[in-house]
């Protein structure tokens, strides 16, 4: 029992280091995020605006973030595989740039 309870907290040392070290990977500077800076946990949503399933899943999101606010942050990167998202894309960072980019994401 000893031995197990050290070999795991090992791996969550090394897996929260993997996290750090290469958080880069996923968290842009430039992307989208809402949440607390000083979370622990990080929501990283790959979407494609134009996606009928994204739309389906976001509310999930936001109830993940509700359910838990401050302790967790989001982050949107965009996988714009559909036809016209792309300018879906276009439209969000326009809005974003005018400091409407969630209210414009929940129209969306």
């Amino acid at each position: 029992m000893l031995g197990g309870y050290f070999y795991k907290s090992h791996q969550a040392k090394n897996i929260a280091f993997m996290a750090r070290e290469n958080a880069s990977t996923f968290v842009r500077d430039h992307s989208p995020t809402a949440g607390s800076n000083d979370a622990k946990v990080y929501i990283v949503e790959f979407m494609d605006p134009a996606c009928e399933t994204c739309s389906a899943f976001h509310p999930y999101v936001k109830g993940f973030m509700a359910a838990h606010p401050g302790r967790i942050k989001l982050v949107i990167r965009y996988a714009p595989f559909h036809d016209n998202a792309d300018y879906f894309v276009k439209i969000l960072e326009a809005s974003r740039k005018q400091g409407k980019y969630w209210e414009t994401m929940e129209v969306m």
